[in-house]
């Protein structure tokens, strides 16, 4: 008897004293519960415990912000503590399952939560209206321009696409237009690009239009993301910008923002990091106007919350931001060690015709360079020497003389000087041409 009655009064110090902290003691459900922590009794239906949990969540859909995730069917939320709870007003858009680690969990159909998202979209909107810069694919919703920018913008700066994607449109002006064109043609109009497997996809892309779809790319996510080459992100923002659909994207500079928002300090490299950022830019996305939203947040990325030095006194969406250092996020898993390479190659110069081989692998298929050094030549004058990145590699290319050989191969071709840009070269190698050529070229 004694030992309940000391039970009982326990339990009532440990009511009373999560009512003075305002901080629930543990889990509690409407049925049995399975995850309260071993250590803590369970509470029962009617008590006060449950009477002070219920005003706190009240409190908290008020602030907009939830005190922990509740869910009708399997529960395994944890107890927060007083720390995550203060952590988690000024940021109620995590997702529910993804949460990182010290971050409550949103509740659906959290009222607060709802108008802090309607207001960092209003906020976007208004900033990328008056600041966002005019780039000639935004002048369109022509879905095969916007694909092509698409695809020349992997990983290459805007700066340089501007021109290429004007001379492209003129030379492939439409989906039939590229289709009927060769790859010698497409790969040398890509020329300088680089990556191009990215000219090859788009190449292959062209056709799947024209021959399966009569030339017109519909307004189906499906139908775009079956298409060559298009992955989760390209297909997003072609349904975003072409089509106006609300749809969720994440490239770089987007991942960069969603990071800083939620202070995600996990990889985004990850599967599970990846899919973080994923959820979140979906929660953000407005019912409709993906392509104003998106590009707003694209622009914001790329303007003021850049990779360093973010500009964050004069960001539209700072006040919902929780990032305590956004310089140092995103977070990336460590990058593989740099891989030296040496690629050595001869200058042969007949006539004024160069000799060059094209190539039949991956990398530079379809692509010509500078042949490589035959294992019988010796004693070759080195006549340049340079390196030049590719993925996690470093290359050192070196140039050497030699004498024109009797007879080439059948991949290898006697290319006039005067004419070399009209052939599609790998870039590295013309670059070496362009040096190289002035000097050497009439020996």
């Amino acid at each position: 008897m004694a030992a309940k009655i000391q039970k009982n009064k326990d339990l009532k110090a440990l009511r009373r004293r999560a009512h003075l902290d305002g901080v629930p003691t543990e889990h509690t459900r409407h049925a049995k519960c399975n995850f309260a922590p071993k250590c803590v009794p369970k509470l029962e239906l009617g008590n006060e415990g449950v009477k002070d949990l219920k005003a706190l969540r009240r409190q908290a859909r008020l602030r907009g912000t939830p005190t922990e995730h509740t869910r009708h069917a399997k529960c395994n939320c944890r107890r927060l503590s007083a720390a995550a709870l203060r952590a988690a007003g000024g940021w109620p858009l995590v997702p529910l399952g993804f949460a990182p680690k010290g971050v409550p969990k949103l509740e659906l159909g959290n009222e607060g939560a709802q108008a802090r998202l309607k207001l960092l979209r209003q906020q976007l909107a208004r900033w990328f209206r008056e600041h966002g810069r005019d780039l000639p694919w935004r002048r369109t919703t022509d879905p095969y321009a916007i694909l092509v920018s698409e695809f020349m913008l992997q990983q290459t700066q805007v700066a340089t696409v501007i021109d290429y994607y004007a001379r492209w449109l003129v030379r492939f002006p439409d989906f039939t237009a590229l289709a009927s064109a060769g790859e010698a043609e497409v790969l040398h109009a890509w020329q300088g690009l680089g990556y191009y497997a990215r000219a090859r996809n788009l190449h292959r892309a062209a056709r799947h239009v024209a021959e399966g779809h009569g030339g017109q790319l519909p307004n189906d996510l499906a139908a775009i993301a079956a298409l060559p080459g298009v992955g989760r992100y390209t297909a997003g923002a072609v349904a975003s910008f072409a089509f106006d659909r609300a749809t969720p994207i994440i490239d770089a500079n987007i991942a960069r923002v969603v990071a800083r928002l939620l202070d995600f300090r996990e990889p985004i490299d990850t599967t599970r990091g990846a899919e973080i950022l994923w959820q979140t830019a979906e929660a953000l996305l407005p019912k409709r106007g993906g392509r104003l939203h998106n590009s707003a947040l694209m622009e914001l990325g790329a303007l003021v919350c850049t990779p360093r030095a973010p500009q964050c006194l004069i960001c539209p969406i700072r006040t919902h931001c929780r990032a305590e250092n956004p310089e140092s996020l995103p977070r990336k898993k460590p990058r593989p060690k740099t891989v030296a390479l040496v690629e050595d190659c001869v200058w042969l110069v007949r006539d004024g015709k160069l000799l060059l081989e094209q190539q039949t692998g991956p990398r530079w298929r379809g692509l010509w360079k500078l042949p490589p050094v035959p294992k019988a030549m010796h004693g070759g004058r080195l006549l340049l020497s340079f390196e030049y990145p590719f993925t996690n590699h470093r290359v050192t290319l070196s140039v050497y003389s030699g004498a024109a050989a009797s007879k080439s191969s059948a991949n290898q071709r006697w290319v006039s000087l005067s004419k070399i840009d009209e052939i599609a070269l790998a870039a590295p190698h013309r670059r070496a041409i362009k040096r190289l050529g002035a000097d050497y070229g009439t020996t």
